[in-house]
Order: C-alpha cells, then sequence, then structure tokens
C-alpha cells in the first residue's frame, strides 16, 4: 500500500491560518465587547451622577374637589436639573399598592391637565395623577424623578424618590 499523507509544511501552514483566523474572531469580539461595555458604564455613571445632584420635595397634595380620581402634586425642584417626568406611587390604608407613569403638569391659568410632564430646574409645578382604583384611605404618596440627557432615553432615578405621608384632613377626600 502506498498511502501518503499531507505534506508537515501545507500542514503547518494551515494550523498556523486556522490560529490567525480564530484570533481574528477572537480580537474582533473583544473589541466590541468592551466598546459596549464602556459606553454602558459611561452611560449609568452619567445617570448616576445626574440623579445624585438631583433634588425636589413634595410641597403639598391635595383632593381636587372636580376628580373623585385625582390627586394634585405640587412639586418643587431644588436643584438646575430638569426633571423629565414623574411616577407617582400610592399606598392606601390597606397597603395596596397603585402606580401612574402617565403624570401631567397642571396648566396655572385654567387648572386643566397639559402634556407637559417636566419640572425645569429651581421651578415648582402642579402635577395631576390619576388613582385607579379610589382607595378609601390615601396613607402615603411617593413621587419617583426620571431624567433625559442628550442622546439616551429617559432613566428612573434610584436615589431621586420622595416620599409624602398624606395629612389626616386628607385621608379621606374620596369618600
Amino acid at each position: 500500500m502506498n498511502k501518503k499523507g499531507i505534506s508537515p509544511l501545507i500542514a503547518t501552514v494551515l494550523i498556523i491560518g486556522f490560529t490567525v483566523a480564530l484570533a481574528a474572531i477572537v480580537i474582533t469580539w473583544g473589541v466590541r465587547f468592551t466598546e459596549t461595555t464602556q459606553e454602558n458604564v459611561a452611560r449609568e455613571t452619567d445617570v448616576g451622577l445626574t440623579c445624585s445632584r438631583l433634588s425636589f420635595d413634595i410641597e403639598s397634595v391635595d383632593c381636587p374637589g372636580t376628580s373623585p380620581t385625582s390627586v394634585d402634586v405640587t412639586i418643587s425642584s431644588n436643584t438646575n436639573q430638569e426633571i423629565h417626568s414623574f411616577i407617582i406611587r400610592t399606598t392606601d390604608s390597606a397597603d395596596n399598592i397603585g402606580v401612574d407613569n402617565d403624570v401631567y403638569a397642571l396648566d396655572p391659568l385654567t387648572g386643566l391637565p397639559t402634556t407637559v410632564q417636566s419640572l425645569d430646574g429651581f421651578d415648582a409645578d402642579e402635577f395631576r395623577y390619576d388613582i385607579s382604583p379610589v382607595p378609601a384611605a390615601l396613607r402615603e404618596i411617593e413621587v419617583i424623578a426620571r431624567i433625559q440627557l442628550p442622546g439616551q432615553n429617559p432613566a428612573t432615578c434610584q436615589a431621586g424618590i420622595q416620599r409624602y405621608v398624606v395629612p389626616v384632613s386628607h385621608i379621606n377626600c374620596y369618600s
């Protein structure tokens, strides 16, 4: 029998070729992975720093007589950072939690809800929150700030939460 294999020179060239191709694939993946990770870390750092400088207060909570399913919350900003929008979470006396992402500012002249949800720096505004279902005894309201940095989607500030314990005079304004 006369069996012949590939020559050692060709085998060496093939092994080197496969090694170079595999190294190129791993390096390309590594570069993309590193760039994506750096971008994500930079974005999260920007959001974290902006949220850490954010400061706002809940000035008042009122029950408007015109709507049995609404709460008007007056919020004031203590920094120059614009707050893009709010998430409002309510807790009633039975520990039922309601969450609303659709919070609207009230027009100061007409008192009607507008499409504006943001709060400029060092400003105060009244926002309307629709409660569903209507609580028998509203106990607490939490306002969670959301910011939007240029070129990014809105981000929720985990540290940007203010709690307001509803005064006894307002607890049963829906009954």
